[in-house]
């Protein structure tokens, strides 16, 4: 311990400054600066902030090389602690309450954005209330942002949701994607919807308003436009216009 108030350190690591800061159990670990930060993680840093957490032991690969840059209540590893607490390799730079519980997760900042357990490899840049529960998910701003199945992107947006692998969502609010091996896509625009189990793949929306790509509809496309829909097993189509139907009658 360098300086500052009430500080400790435990297992050949630092604490330079701050108050109450602690490395409790983390082997060769490193807290800067700040109030009330908790270093438990081996081979982790914290720089700063107040009230940040690194959950982890000394004797588990899994608790190793832990960051938190700054912020407030920031936290990589999960509640379990120990050789339990996951988090290997995970990043937050800052912000508010952001959490990585799996590993080799980031988060830049903002509020309340959490990379789920389980979830390996996934990245939030800021926003808020974003979460990401599928491997290789990203997520770059915006507000209540889901990705919940692997290798989905959301850029943006408020209230977006991505259930398919493979999906795209640019932004615009409330708009859905799902499917297995989906790789669908959806520009912007609001309410819009491609889904339907596993069967509904390479859909595209650009943009509007509670367009909807369903039912089987493969390789389809609504370029914007209001209340268009492709359902019933109708590939191939592409629509631009509004309230316009592409059905099967069978």
């Amino acid at each position: 311990v360098v300086g500052g108030q009430k500080n400790s350190a435990s297992l050949y690591s630092s604490v330079v400054g701050g108050q109450q800061n602690s490395v409790s159990c983390g082997r060769n670990s490193f807290i800067g600066s700040g109030r009330f930060n908790t270093g438990s993680a081996a081979y982790s840093s914290i720089v700063g902030g107040k009230q940040n957490y690194l959950s982890g032991g000394n004797t588990s690969s899994n608790q190793k090389h832990k960051f938190i840059g700054g912020g407030t209540l920031n936290q990589v590893g999960t509640n379990n602690g120990g050789d339990n607490a996951q988090g290997y390799n995970s990043s937050i730079v800052g912000g508010f309450t952001n959490r990585v519980c799996q590993e080799n997760g980031v988060i830049v900042g903002g509020d309340s954005n959490i990379i789920g357990a389980y979830t390996e490899d996934a990245a939030i840049v800021g926003g808020k209330l974003n979460k990401v529960t599928g491997n290789n998910g990203f997520i770059g701003g915006g507000c209540c942002n889901l990705i919940a199945n692997g290798c989905g992107t959301i850029g943006g947006g408020c209230c977006n949701t991505t259930y398919g692998m493979f999906d795209f969502i640019g932004g615009g609010r409330k708009n859905f994607s799902s499917g297995y091996y989906s790789s669908n896509v959806i520009a912007g625009g609001y309410y819009n919807r491609i889904s339907y189990g596993s069967a509904c793949t390479h859909g595209f929306i650009g943009s509007g308003f509670k367009n909807c790509i369903d039912g089987y509809s493969n390789d389809s496309a609504i370029l914007g436009g209001r209340h268009n829909l492709i359902n019933n097993s109708q590939d191939n189509v592409f629509l631009v216009g509004s309230f316009l139907t592409a059905s099967a009658t069978g």
